[in-house]
């Protein structure tokens, strides 16, 4: 029975944490935060898709 709880409060903390990640996307006052981390992303997302497309056959997986 002491089990069953400890489960509960991992995945409670973890849908807890999406959402306030998901919160704060969405707050003006820390968008400013954020933004450094968006173009971090996206870069890497460009660089990937780049790389993507030089090498064919290790994307394919």
């Amino acid at each position: 029975i002491s089990e069953m709880p400890a489960s509960d409060g991992d995945w409670d903390s973890g849908v807890s944490l999406q959402d306030a990640e998901s919160c704060r996307a969405f707050v003006p006052g820390q968008e400013l935060e954020l933004s450094p981390r968006h173009e971090q992303a996206k870069q890497l997302l460009q660089r990937a898709r780049m790389k993507a497309r030089t090498n064919p056959l290790r994307a394919s997986h």
